[in-house]
């Protein structure tokens, strides 16, 4: 991604269980892009489960919003 040769749509920050997970977070907020929308978990929390929370939350929202319903924050 450093070279510019892939472009993704979004980045989700929640990695755990390793050394450095704390730190990835934090560099990931550091060089946030302007084009890429990226959520990180700061400290030390995150994992699988709380990825797949976010791409549920995300998926659910677009969902949503295809169908003409409430935006971001509404469960109605």
């Amino acid at each position: 991604m450093a070279a510019d040769t892939i472009v993704p749509a979004a980045i989700i920050g929640c990695p755990v269980g390793f050394v450095g997970a704390a730190e990835s977070k934090k560099a990931l907020a550091r060089t946030g892009s302007d084009s890429t929308s990226w959520l990180a978990v700061h400290g030390t929390r995150g994992g699988s489960a709380m990825a797949s929370a976010v791409i549920n939350a995300l998926c659910l929202q677009a969902d949503k919003r295809m169908a003409g319903g409430n935006s971001v924050g509404s469960e109605a």
